[in-house]
């Protein structure tokens, strides 16, 4: 009897196997994505009913991050009711340190090219304004930069904000952060269709640059409701030139550019920057928004690059400076990367979890990182003369060819649906292989203590209260 040759036969099978992956790869880009769960659905990220407490300083003028609770005026503190646009507007202009700016429940519309602030805030005394609780207000901006924010220590908590300009161009920001803006810190509001809802930068003149830094963005919900038809760019947390800002926390969605280079960002931060974290946030490039011919891009250091003029000392050699990334969640981004290192020079990323992305790009002979501990789907990559070192990752792209096909690997095997948002672990043999045995960072997405052996990337099961939606 005569036998098929193997090379006939590994010329049949092979084009079988690579069409099989092809389709598998192209129904995971064109399909449509099914429901996933919102900002409501996540009870330790984004908007939290009950608020937060007093904001707290350290001894360097740092925001702290504060545990949910009442905020409770000191006795010294002015408290300025509001009710109207004008009587709002007033009150912010003539601010001075100590002044609590609370606006009664309504809807309250601006339209102007930006809002500006009055006198400087400080550690022991900052600038509040505030709604009692979130849903309280709604405030809806018809502006160019919004809350023109160039003075130090102001705080901006429990208001839901909405860009309503017939033009998504002239729809810029909710805040503009420039200058001497020390400390500004965001938490719990609602920033709704915007290009970029927080924009930071320093000022220069000819003495040099003057930086707002030691920012704090904390459970906030960001994102927009279309896709924004416009050529300016889209990057819902845009921070340049801040050095020390810290994002956490946070919900951020929906950021598809409808014009121009269509390439958009989660939020980044760079321009010759320095030790920005970003941690505790949850990423979801398509969330209700239909998949596009977009691109949307995660979380970065670095982002697109910068202008040498706009950036720390004029100089944009390196975008971004020992930045960390630890315990965040990036998903349904599968048309590029979930994290994005350009320029960004001794980088630490830990504990992520990156579901339907391409993975990790770590960018540019100045950029150079240490990876460790992260979950996720696609493959860790240098570009241009990147430099990583990479220990104890879990990658879909370390699995064998049968695997894939069977889908043995990758997020969509080892948790329960996470294209859904649940992340109830089911392949817990895979994890067990990958046992940290000394915690990398005291807490974890959820804000829990992780233990001495815990599992890699955001989540320590087991450990403390959930803080994923129930999806059983």
């Amino acid at each position: 009897m005569r036998r098929t040759p193997k090379y006939l036969l590994l010329g049949v099978v092979a084009p079988l196997i690579v069409l099989v992956l092809f389709i598998r790869f192209q129904s995971t880009i064109t399909s449509e994505l099914p429901p996933f769960p919102g900002p409501e659905s996540w009870p330790r990220h984004a908007t939290q009913e009950v608020g937060f407490g007093r904001l707290e300083f350290d001894a360097l003028g740092v925001p702290q991050q504060s545990s949910a609770g009442n905020f409770e005026p000191r006795a010294i503190d002015n408290v300025i009711k509001v009710s109207e646009e004008r009587a709002f507007e007033e009150a912010l202009r003539n601010a001075s340190a100590g002044d609590i700016i609370t606006l009664t429940p309504g809807v309250y519309r601006l339209k102007r090219l930006r809002i500006e602030l009055g006198g400087n805030g400080t550690p022991e005394l900052p600038v509040v304004v505030r709604a009692e609780a979130i849903g309280d207000v709604r405030i809806e901006l018809d502006t160019l930069e919004g809350f023109y924010v160039d003075r130090p220590f102001w705080l901006f908590e429990n208001l839901e904000i909405h860009g309503t300009c017939s033009d998504d161009s002239r729809c810029e920001h909710a805040f503009h952060v420039v200058g001497d803006a020390l400390g500004t810190t965001l938490r719990n509001n609602r920033l709704i269709d915007f290009n970029a809802p927080l924009k930071v930068n320093g000022l220069f003149n000819r003495e040099g640059g003057r930086f707002p830094d030691n920012g704090l963005v904390h459970n906030n919900a960001v994102y927009n409701t279309r896709v924004r038809r416009t050529d300016n760019p889209v990057t819902l947390l845009n921070i340049n030139a801040g050095n020390g800002w810290v994002v956490s926390a946070n919900f951020i969605a929906d950021f598809a550019k409808g014009r121009g280079d269509r390439i958009s960002y989660a939020a980044f931060m760079k321009s010759n920057s320095v030790a920005g974290v970003f941690e505790r946030n949850l990423v979801v490039c398509h969330w209700r928004l239909p998949l596009d011919s977009g691109v949307r891009v995660g979380l970065s250091f670095g982002g697109g690059g910068s202008a040498a003029r706009i950036s720390r000392d004029r100089s944009n050699a390196i975008e971004h400076t020992a930045g960390v990334m630890r315990n965040n969640i990036v998903a349904r981004c599968p048309s590029d990367v979930g994290i994005y290192l350009n320029r960004a020079a001794r980088t630490r990323l830990h504990n992520n979890l990156l579901i339907g992305t391409r993975g990790i790009d770590v960018r540019f002979d100045t950029s150079s990182a240490s990876i460790h501990d992260n979950v996720l789907d696609g493959r860790i990559r240098s570009r241009n003369g990147g430099s990583f070192a990479a220990e104890n990752n879990l990658t879909s792209d370390q699995c064998g060819l049968m695997d894939k096909m069977v889908r043995h690997c990758g997020t969509g095997y080892w948790y329960a649906d996470p294209f859904r948002g649940n992340l109830r672990l089911v392949e817990r043999q895979t994890f067990a292989r990958h046992y940290r045995q000394t915690a990398g960072e005291l807490s974890d997405f959820c804000g829990n203590v992780r233990p001495q052996d815990s599992d890699i990337g955001p989540i320590a099961y087991g450990v403390g209260e959930p803080c994923i939606p129930d999806r059983r």
